[in-house]
């Protein structure tokens, strides 16, 4: 099966903070932000309080808070003419695929385009005051690893999903450090 990319359309006064994000976490590419925004959305399952139903307004409402969180992020003001949409695209692990369907589904968005630029939205909105409050701290190393460990890693998480008994106690990072070291040993051995 061909590994699906989606595209989240976002306001073109995005790119730059976007890019800036993607870069002082160290992920290899924007691509790989994206995928570690799903990646902590699908272990985390939060109800999606503020972009799920802001995504579900009309276009003048997402632009005034996109308004509001350049300000908040210190971007200076453009004129409304210069803005161009924003392609994000993001390369979504097709083991993955159904995890970030269903959620897009559970939380109401229109489309999974609109989930990606939902969790964009919230990565940036969340940073904003201070960009180490909700550092990427194991999904970001995780994009830096050789493919084969990203994949048995994707594919693990991909079956926690539906374990309801899921409980780790050090969390998303603990399970990521701990499935990199068993896919680490099975290289090895």
């Amino acid at each position: 099966m061909r590994t699906p990319r989606i595209t989240a359309n976002l306001p073109g006064h995005l790119e730059e903070p976007v890019r800036r994000q993607a870069r002082a976490e160290r992920y290899p590419s924007q691509s790989d932000y994206g995928v570690g925004l799903l990646l902590w959305d699908i272990y985390s399952r939060q109800e999606h309080n503020l972009t799920g139903p802001l995504m579900r307004e009309p276009a003048w409402a997402v632009s005034a808070f996109v308004e509001q969180l350049l300000n908040e992020l210190g971007e200076p003001p453009r004129k409304p003419g210069e803005v161009k949409p924003y392609r994000f695209n993001v390369t979504v692990p097709v083991v993955l695929l159904p995890l970030v369907q269903r959620r897009a589904k559970e939380e109401r968005y229109r489309s999974v385009s609109a989930y990606i630029s939902g969790l964009v939205l919230y990565d940036l909105k969340r940073r904003a005051p201070d960009p180490k409050k909700i550092p990427h701290h194991k999904t970001a190393p995780l994009m830096r690893e050789p493919e084969f460990i990203r994949e048995a890693v994707f594919a693990q998480l991909a079956q926690d999903f539906g374990n309801a008994t899921r409980k780790w106690p050090n969390g998303i990072e603990g399970r990521i450090d701990e499935l990199i070291a068993r896919a680490n040993r099975a290289a090895a051995g």
